[in-house]
């Protein structure tokens, strides 16, 4: 009695420990399906498209008759969860180990949003667009100009999720002249820096401090996007001659002019957050 009582327990624990493995196994796989789906249908094609769609189709700016437009795609081509992982682990792989520090430090890590929008998408709608103005793979997304006579093709295409407007604003008058605001010129020079007229306001955040504690901002990498800047400041004369611009993109004519050209003035913004953040020039200006 007591070897069948034994062999009675032993078959009950060892099916209790089974079923809980295919339970955990089960729940693993629906959390993996669930997780891709969530992935892939983040952006899905939904009614909300007909609408988009109509919206767009109805309403126009351009005197041309042509759209200035989003298209939202439904997914990047995947068709399963081992080849979306595959191809992650290719794009960390490329990542320099900076790259990756630095995105583990904000827990910003490669994901779906880090793959490159699907190239045969973008194939099969340039043949009928008139310009591809900018891809977007954080939107899944691409800015295109088109035709109001080709936007019924657009929509029809089963990848495309929403269609969406570009926005934008056109000032109604010309912008004023920026006018200089009186600054408190307090001098003054810490170590081996003369801060110029720049000392009081970093004095007051403690910026001097910090520079006195051998403080100095080497070795970190700084990206700024902005309205542009001015490239011959002198206050970024030591960054451009020795090399430590690294690359600059002007994102909206889609060239490295990042200075004013004709008719611009935006250059104003990006240059004086800039200097602020690094610029130097050695008793006149100095940045955090």
């Amino acid at each position: 009695m007591k070897r069948r009582g034994m062999r009675f327990l032993s078959l009950c624990i060892n099916t209790l420990l089974l079923s809980l493995l295919l339970g955990f196994s089960f729940r693993a796989v629906s959390y993996a399906q669930n997780k891709f789906s969530y992935i892939q249908n983040n952006i899905v094609r939904t009614d909300s498209f007909v609408r988009s769609y109509e919206k767009v189709n109805a309403n126009s700016t351009e005197a041309d008759n042509s759209r200035t437009l989003w298209i939202f795609f439904t997914d990047k081509g995947f068709t399963d969860e081992t080849e979306l992982n595959s191809e992650i682990e290719k794009l960390i792989s490329n990542r320099s180990p900076r790259s990756l520090k630095n995105r583990k430090k904000v827990k910003n890590l490669v994901n779906f949003t880090d793959l490159p929008v699907y190239k045969p998408y973008i194939e099969q709608i340039s043949g009928r667009v008139m310009r591809i103005r900018q891809l977007s793979r954080w939107f899944n997304a691409v800015s295109i100009e088109i035709s109001a006579d080709d936007l019924s093709f657009i929509s029809s295409l089963p990848f495309v999720a929403r269609i969406e407007p570009v926005k934008y604003h056109k000032l109604s008058h010309p912008p004023s002249p920026i006018k200089s605001k009186p600054t408190l010129d307090k001098r003054g020079s810490s170590g081996n820096i003369d801060y110029g007229s720049s000392f009081a306001q970093l004095d007051q955040i403690n910026v001097v401090a910090a520079h006195d504690s051998g403080y100095t901002g080497e070795g970190v990498l700084i990206a700024m996007f902005d309205t542009g800047f001015r490239v011959s400041h002198g206050s970024f004369s030591d960054i451009v001659n020795s090399g430590r611009l690294i690359a600059q993109m002007d994102f909206v004519n889609n060239d490295i002019i990042v200075s004013d050209e004709d008719g611009e003035l935006a250059q104003g913004h990006g240059t004086a957050t800039w200097s602020a953040a690094g610029g130097f020039r050695d008793g006149i200006h100095v940045g955090g």
